[in-house]
């Protein structure tokens, strides 16, 4: 199921879905519901980066 939602997301949205910029700790189910939000509400995940972090 994640595989499939993730591939309606780079149809909609010509990008893939930034798995490894999500928290770790996200469950299967998270970041389904997470894809099918960005899917329905026609917007694309939106990436927060800590400003105090060393990336």
């Amino acid at each position: 199921m994640l595989d499939k939602l993730l591939m309606e997301y780079e149809e909609k949205f010509q990008d893939n879905y930034p798995i490894r910029s999500i928290p770790c700790d996200w469950q299967d189910e998270q970041i389904m519901d997470s894809i099918k939000k960005c899917i329905k509400e026609n917007k694309p995940f939106e990436v927060e980066y800590d400003e105090k972090a060393d990336y």
